[in-house]
């Protein structure tokens, strides 16, 4: 039944195009032109009634896709004759060539689905991205509080509240972070044990964990190659950096799983927190920073600066910070936090499956 509504709900503005299209080819010529002006009012407002209505989201962004469509019908559709003396530029396909309204419609239709494909292919990573550069917030705040308080004793207290800024934009603003999907995509494989929930666990993971690595790369390249900070400020992010790549890989691991723990156990608590999300952000992040805990995105712009400065190798990166931080932040975000919590749960979950 849900099927069936929801191809009626497709079918019946696909079946308004399609009459709007129908007539247009009936009308006079004088006529035409207030048809035409019809039908791409038609075709944005189905559009968005596509998007918007399957999605939630109110994007004007997406009035693109509607242009390029829009675009092409109109080229398509445009007599030969008139081509050359409107736009004398086209090349041979489409200066040569015309057809009637339907099909310049679908082609259109397809012609904006297939740029909406390109597009929305590496838009949909951008959040993983803007993630890995709001990020480095935390190393950028977090260096120059290191680099104004002298009193040692005072600096280990208050520099890392500058660290938890960055992940105040990254959750706040709703951005993809990788160690926030340690907890909420694990619940459901936990309860469904199933091949295609553990694929598409690893998928997401794949791709939150590249974008997030690609946006912290391209902020620890801009702090490395900008004359921005005082040098005071520059041999704090030095020392930060010189921090992350410290230690064995176990002392790393073990570091990386309390990070894992702490992020994981605050996405458990900010649904219930409401109006005091931003402090539970900053309290469980302070901790991460206080206790010199491994993260594998905001220590990604700390040790891809000290790369891009000589100051370590790729092989550095990789080796004595990368493959344990990434390790520890998945067994501390899955094993400490999703497997217990979901004990609370999984009593309920079952009644409620046994019941529908």
């Amino acid at each position: 039944m849900r099927r069936l509504d929801a191809s009626l709900q497709l079918l019946a503005p696909l079946a308004l195009v399609a009459l709007a299209s129908l007539v247009g080819t009936l009308v006079s010529t004088s006529t035409e032109t207030y048809v035409i002006n019809a039908l791409v009012n038609v075709a944005i407002v189905v559009a968005l009634y596509v998007f918007i209505g399957n999605s939630g989201v109110v994007s004007f962004g997406h009035i693109s896709f509607v242009a390029v469509g829009a675009w092409a019908a109109g080229v398509l559709s445009m007599p030969v004759q008139e081509k050359p003396a409107i736009m004398p530029h086209l090349f041979g396909l489409l200066g040569d060539h015309t057809i009637g309204n339907v099909w310049s419609l679908a082609l259109a239709a397809a012609v904006g689905a297939a740029y909406a494909l390109v597009v929305g292919l590496p838009l949909m990573r951008l959040s993983g991205l803007a993630a890995g550069l709001s990020i480095g917030l935390s190393l950028i705040v977090q260096g120059e509080l290191h680099a104004f308080i002298s009193n040692e004793s005072v600096r280990r207290i208050v520099a890392p509240f500058g660290y938890t800024i960055g992940f105040l934009v990254v959750v706040l603003g709703r951005q993809q972070l990788f160690t926030e999907n340690t907890l909420a995509p694990i619940l459901p494989l936990l309860h469904h044990r199933d091949l295609n929930t553990l694929r598409s666990v690893l998928r997401l993971w794949g791709l939150v964990l590249v974008a997030n690595i690609a946006g912290t790369w391209a902020m620890g390249f801009a702090l490395a190659h900008t004359d921005v900070f005082e040098p005071r400020v520059w041999d704090a992010f030095v020392q930060i950096g010189h921090h992350t790549l410290a230690g064995s890989f176990m002392a790393t691991f073990v570091r990386a799983i309390f990070a894992g723990w702490l992020i994981a156990l605050m996405m458990w608590l900010l649904p219930a927190a409401n109006g005091s999300r931003p402090h539970v952000i900053i309290i469980m992040t302070y901790v991460i920073a206080l206790g010199q805990f491994s993260h594998i995105i905001a220590g990604s712009v700390d040790c891809a600066f000290m790369v891009e400065i000589g100051k370590a190798s790729l092989t550095d990166y990789v080796m004595v910070f990368f493959i344990p931080t990434l390790l520890g932040n998945v067994v501390g975000g899955t094993t400490l936090v999703a497997l217990l919590n979901y004990g609370q749960v999984a009593a309920e979950l079952d009644k409620a499956q046994r019941e529908a």
